[in-house]
């Protein structure tokens, strides 16, 4: 279990259950045909931190990176092609924060 602060700094906790992204993948069966990340800077420990081969159910992921004054983009982008996703989108919004779609097979063409 984590928590998970409101408002101004310690004014308000709750307990909430967590889940590694490994028990996610696991109660999937290990077939996931997206996922949508928008971790607020949490996305390098949850993709970098885990197992390479949990990826190779995952069809298609969608999400938002922050800056990090340890990671950057392209360790997710390395990690993910690694596990067989390819980037087929990518917008920047600013310094070290952006938009990103990675597929394992082809998207169809926009008609």
């Amino acid at each position: 279990n984590g928590v998970l602060h409101l408002g101004e700094s310690g004014a308000t906790e709750i307990e909430v259950a967590c889940e590694s992204i490994a028990d996610a993948f696991a109660a999937s069966g290990g077939r996931v045909d997206l996922i949508k990340m928008d971790a607020e800077g949490a996305e390098y420990g949850i993709v970098l931190e885990s197992d390479p081969a949990l990826w190779s159910g995952v069809r298609r992921v969608v999400m938002e990176y922050h800056h990090s004054d340890d990671h950057d983009f392209g360790e997710l982008r390395t990690f993910l092609e690694a596990a067989g996703l390819s980037l087929v989108r990518h917008e920047t919004g600013g310094p070290g924060f952006g938009l990103a779609w990675f597929s394992r097979d082809p998207l169809p063409a926009a008609g």
